[in-house]
């Protein structure tokens, strides 16, 4: 419990085209879970998506992280 310490988990939202295989889909919905889960822990947690990012966010989206 982390109480009302603020707490931002920031996830990449890639660029990704075409279809995805049900495997992907779960996947993501997994992922999804799990990244909300790691903000629950404080009352002000929240997830942040940076759209147009890989995995280096505070490369390819200085300005989500920053904000």
């Amino acid at each position: 419990d982390l109480g009302d310490s603020p707490l931002v988990v920031v996830t990449e939202r890639s660029d990704k085209t075409g279809p995805l295989s049900s495997e992907e889909q779960e996947f993501e919905r997994t992922w999804g879970k799990l990244m909300n889960q790691a903000a629950g822990p404080s009352t002000r947690g929240k997830r942040v998506l940076a759209d147009h990012s890989g995995h280096l966010i505070q490369v390819d989206r200085p300005d989500v992280v920053v904000n």
